[in-house]
Protein backbone atom coordinates (compact mmCIF):
# COMPACT_ATOMS: atom_id res chain seq x y z
CA UNK A 1 0.00 0.00 0.00
CA UNK A 2 1.64 3.78 -1.29
CA UNK A 3 2.48 5.81 2.00
CA UNK A 4 2.87 9.11 -0.19
CA UNK A 5 -0.77 9.81 -0.17
CA UNK A 6 -1.09 9.13 3.42
CA UNK A 7 1.74 11.62 4.25
CA UNK A 8 0.34 14.70 1.36
CA UNK A 9 -3.08 14.19 3.37
CA UNK A 10 -1.83 13.69 7.20
CA UNK A 11 0.72 16.91 7.02
CA UNK A 12 -1.27 19.42 4.12
CA UNK A 13 -4.61 19.32 6.74
CA UNK A 14 -2.76 19.12 10.32
CA UNK A 15 -5.52 17.15 10.80
CA UNK A 16 -8.52 19.35 9.65
CA UNK A 17 -11.61 17.80 9.38
CA UNK A 18 -14.77 20.11 9.62
CA UNK A 19 -15.86 23.70 10.24
CA UNK A 20 -16.67 24.44 14.08
CA UNK A 21 -19.32 26.81 15.00
CA UNK A 22 -18.21 29.69 16.50
CA UNK A 23 -19.70 32.27 19.41
CA UNK A 24 -20.76 35.38 17.82
CA UNK A 25 -18.75 37.49 20.08
CA UNK A 26 -15.80 35.48 19.32
CA UNK A 27 -12.48 37.23 18.35
CA UNK A 28 -11.00 36.68 14.76
CA UNK A 29 -8.09 34.40 16.64
CA UNK A 30 -10.83 32.59 18.64
CA UNK A 31 -12.93 31.78 15.61
CA UNK A 32 -9.64 30.34 13.60
CA UNK A 33 -8.59 28.46 17.18
CA UNK A 34 -12.03 27.27 16.70
CA UNK A 35 -11.72 25.61 13.36
CA UNK A 36 -8.19 24.32 14.28
CA UNK A 37 -9.65 22.68 17.47
CA UNK A 38 -12.61 21.18 15.89
CA UNK A 39 -10.24 19.80 13.09
CA UNK A 40 -8.34 18.08 15.93
CA UNK A 41 -10.97 16.96 17.11
CA UNK A 42 -12.17 14.98 14.55
CA UNK A 43 -11.20 11.24 13.93
CA UNK A 44 -9.17 10.57 10.75
CA UNK A 45 -10.71 7.80 8.95
CA UNK A 46 -7.31 7.47 6.43
CA UNK A 47 -5.71 6.32 9.74
CA UNK A 48 -7.45 3.16 9.67
CA UNK A 49 -5.23 -0.04 8.08
CA UNK A 50 -6.67 -0.45 4.50
CA UNK A 51 -8.56 2.55 4.35
CA UNK A 52 -6.51 4.09 1.43
CA UNK A 53 -7.71 1.40 -0.59
CA UNK A 54 -11.77 2.63 -0.45
CA UNK A 55 -12.02 5.55 -3.05
CA UNK A 56 -14.90 6.55 -1.91
CA UNK A 57 -13.54 7.33 1.70
CA UNK A 58 -10.39 9.08 -0.10
CA UNK A 59 -13.17 11.04 -2.03
CA UNK A 60 -15.25 12.15 1.22
CA UNK A 61 -12.06 12.32 3.16
CA UNK A 62 -10.38 15.14 0.48
CA UNK A 63 -13.26 16.61 -0.11
CA UNK A 64 -14.07 17.58 3.72
CA UNK A 65 -10.38 18.46 4.46
CA UNK A 66 -10.41 21.04 1.62
CA UNK A 67 -13.86 22.55 2.50
CA UNK A 68 -11.95 22.83 6.19
CA UNK A 69 -9.16 24.44 4.90
CA UNK A 70 -11.17 27.24 3.04
CA UNK A 71 -12.72 28.06 6.40
CA UNK A 72 -9.01 27.92 8.00
CA UNK A 73 -7.86 30.51 4.82
CA UNK A 74 -11.30 32.34 5.74
CA UNK A 75 -10.62 33.03 9.63
CA UNK A 76 -6.76 32.60 9.14
CA UNK A 77 -5.18 36.10 11.26
CA UNK A 78 -3.16 38.14 9.13
CA UNK A 79 0.13 36.49 10.17
CA UNK A 80 -0.80 32.84 8.42
CA UNK A 81 -3.55 33.68 5.92
CA UNK A 82 -1.05 33.18 3.41
CA UNK A 83 0.32 29.83 4.68
CA UNK A 84 -3.39 28.54 4.75
CA UNK A 85 -4.47 29.58 0.94
CA UNK A 86 -1.32 27.79 -0.38
CA UNK A 87 -1.78 24.51 1.66
CA UNK A 88 -5.49 25.15 0.89
CA UNK A 89 -4.77 25.32 -3.03
CA UNK A 90 -1.92 22.56 -2.67
CA UNK A 91 -4.53 20.54 -1.18
CA UNK A 92 -7.21 21.27 -4.14
CA UNK A 93 -4.57 20.19 -6.46
CA UNK A 94 -4.51 17.18 -4.87
CA UNK A 95 -8.42 16.39 -4.62
CA UNK A 96 -8.60 17.14 -8.39
CA UNK A 97 -5.69 14.91 -9.42
CA UNK A 98 -7.11 11.98 -7.16
CA UNK A 99 -10.63 12.65 -8.92
CA UNK A 100 -8.65 12.25 -12.32
CA UNK A 101 -7.60 8.67 -10.98
CA UNK A 102 -10.73 8.31 -9.98
CA UNK A 103 -9.31 8.43 -6.15
CA UNK A 104 -7.28 5.12 -6.43
CA UNK A 105 -4.94 5.90 -4.13
CA UNK A 106 -2.21 3.80 -5.42
CA UNK A 107 -2.26 6.34 -8.79
CA UNK A 108 -1.18 8.98 -6.50
CA UNK A 109 2.57 7.36 -6.51
CA UNK A 110 3.20 8.23 -10.27
CA UNK A 111 0.56 11.59 -10.31
CA UNK A 112 3.07 14.19 -11.40
CA UNK A 113 0.75 17.08 -9.67
CA UNK A 114 0.93 14.89 -6.59
CA UNK A 115 4.67 14.55 -6.71
CA UNK A 116 4.92 18.28 -7.39
CA UNK A 117 3.11 18.87 -3.82
CA UNK A 118 5.62 16.59 -2.20
CA UNK A 119 8.67 18.50 -3.42
CA UNK A 120 7.11 21.96 -3.31
CA UNK A 121 8.93 23.61 -0.58
CA UNK A 122 6.83 26.97 -0.48
CA UNK A 123 3.87 23.87 0.32
CA UNK A 124 6.27 22.27 2.96
CA UNK A 125 7.55 25.56 4.28
CA UNK A 126 3.58 27.01 4.67
CA UNK A 127 2.61 23.55 6.53
CA UNK A 128 5.14 23.99 9.09
CA UNK A 129 4.48 27.37 9.58
CA UNK A 130 0.77 26.99 10.20
CA UNK A 131 1.76 23.79 12.51
CA UNK A 132 3.97 26.32 14.84
CA UNK A 133 1.13 29.26 14.57
CA UNK A 134 -1.78 26.59 15.80
CA UNK A 135 0.35 25.30 18.81
CA UNK A 136 1.75 29.07 20.29
CA UNK A 137 -1.47 30.91 19.34
CA UNK A 138 -4.51 27.77 19.74
CA UNK A 139 -3.12 25.88 22.41
CA UNK A 140 -6.15 24.93 24.51
CA UNK A 141 -5.93 26.49 28.23
CA UNK A 142 -5.40 23.32 30.55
Amino acid sequence: MPRRPALVLGAAVLGVAALASCAPQATALQKYCDVVHQAEATFDPLSRPGSLGDPDLLRRTLSARVTTLAALTQTAPDAVRADASLVQERLTAVLNAMAAKNYVAASADTDPVIADVLKDTAYLDAVGRLAAFNTARCTAPA
